[in-house]
């Protein structure tokens, strides 16, 4: 039985009297047909090829055009199919398996609906996204039947696009008067007295950081968890792809593994013709109606994170920041040239090879810091090159004594380490002026 509100507009289709179907169009803005199904036990193998052949011809060749979201629910009585693979144990259980992969479904209950712990009631979709608050109530009802009811809600809108928002510093707007007069009343003269560099930096830091977190306000930035182009069928392809592989992984044959590879290409192919026609609709939607969106679009570009999250060298594996930023610098010290390796070197002078001591004067640390380009983006602490402006006259001098009482360098193995110290991992901008000054005294021109 099938009960529709009143307020509802539907119709009821047409179908087979040889199997237990019933199926309504709802004619709602996008129409949704509404089949319930029921597989009595010890179906004959005529009962399951009808009604195998008859989810095939609603999927596959639907009443109108625009009807094609499906919503199919009832008693299929299989007691052995593993949902997670989409696998089943007996030949018809493991068709109508391929049945559900075949014409994009997705079946949404994951808990036993009968009073034996099986999961016989289903709920297959190919609109999971606008499916929520699936509940299976664990209790039977009474004297009517030894199945569980369910329930769920079944939203007729669009879904919203669902955005990630995190907090950064909005540095146009900072009180950098405020910051300066409150980062003068620090004493930081026995801090820098301190023959530990590590030490140092990191008391800077800390200062810092909470002085721009009383000056310079935080401003939200949302992101889209997903690209504009990204439609529901590549989110359903994506999924069955998914299905593919750990169906592949429990039961592994040259047939699935042709399967999974068509699936990715068809995935890839299908990724590539969204991409192309979203940029096509901004660009004609620019030249008939001057919409600015496209211009948001190749904004956003440059700032999706290609960057991977985990990095492998020979055998070593770097998984933060700080690691990775590590790796890079062993990597570029290992291919770095020495002078019998340069050529047209005639006109120059034979860089230092040993450096007993450096004297970097305070005029030298001002001007590096207030020539770093307060536009480019802070480092992994997230201190911006204006902040370090502003702290130039204050720090100038400390900063000075602090790399002549920390900094007595033999050239090639010192500086490595001192590349791969605090300095370098944590303060791009620091990082900078800090090469700057060491480069300057070090290949004298």
């Amino acid at each position: 039985m099938l009960a529709i509100h009143n307020s509802i507009p539907c119709q009821l289709l047409a179908s087979p009297v040889d199997i237990k179907i019933i199926c309504v169009k709802l004619n709602l803005q996008h129409p949704i047909t509404c089949c319930v199904i029921y597989i009595p036990p010890n179906s004959s193998s005529s009962y399951y090829d009808s009604l195998f052949s008859t989810l095939a011809d609603i999927c596959h060749n639907p009443s109108d055009i625009d009807n094609v979201h499906f919503l199919f629910l009832g008693d299929f009585n299989f007691t052995d199919i593993e949902w997670n693979t989409l696998t089943g144990q007996s030949h018809v259980s493991q068709q109508f398996c391929d049945l559900v992969f075949d014409i994009s479904l997705d079946q949404l209950i994951n808990l036993p609906t009968h009073i034996k712990a099986n999961t016989l009631d289903l709920l297959l979709t190919n609109m999971d996204d606008s499916i929520d608050s699936i509940k299976v109530h664990s209790v039977p009802l009474l004297f009517l039947s030894d199945h569980y009811s369910i329930t769920f809600n079944l939203s007729f809108s669009k879904p919203p696009v669902k955005q990630v928002t995190y907090y950064s510093y909005n540095y146009s707007k900072g009180d950098y008067q405020g910051l300066y007069e409150h980062l003068s009343y620090h004493n930081l003269s026995s801090c820098f007295l301190s023959h530990d560099v590590e030490f140092i930096w990191e008391t800077l830091e800390l200062i810092i950081s909470n002085a721009m977190r009383l000056f310079i306000p935080f401003t939200k930035v949302h992101c889209n968890n997903q690209p504009s182009w990204f439609t529901a069928n590549i989110r359903h392809h994506i999924k069955c792809l998914r299905t593919l592989r750990r169906r592949y992984k429990q039961h592994p044959t040259r047939h699935l593994e042709e399967k999974i590879k068509l699936s990715q290409e068809s995935l890839q192919e299908e990724i590539a013709n969204s991409k192309t026609n979203y940029e096509t609709y901004l660009i004609r939607e620019y030249a008939s109606h001057r919409n600015n969106n496209i211009f948001k679009y190749i904004r956003n570009l440059p700032q999706s994170k290609n960057f991977p999250s985990v990095l492998q060298f020979d055998n070593e594996i770097a998984e933060s920041d700080t690691d990775s930023a590590n790796m890079f610098n062993r990597y570029f010290h290992s291919v770095f040239s020495d002078s019998s390796d340069l050529s047209n070197v005639d006109n120059r002078l034979e860089p230092t090879d040993h450096i007993d001591f450096i004297s970097i004067t305070i005029e030298e640390v001002y001007d590096a810091l207030v020539s770093l380009d307060p536009t480019k983006a802070p480092g992994i602490d997230l201190i911006s090159p204006k902040i370090l402006q502003t702290c130039a006259p204050i720090y100038m001098n400390n900063i000075s004594s602090s790399i002549e009482v920390s900094q007595v360098l033999k050239f090639a193995d010192d500086m490595k380490c001192f590349m791969t110290s605090r300095v370098m991992r944590t303060a791009s901008s620091s990082s900078k002026m800090l090469t700057l000054l060491f480069t300057k005294h070090s290949f004298p021109i």
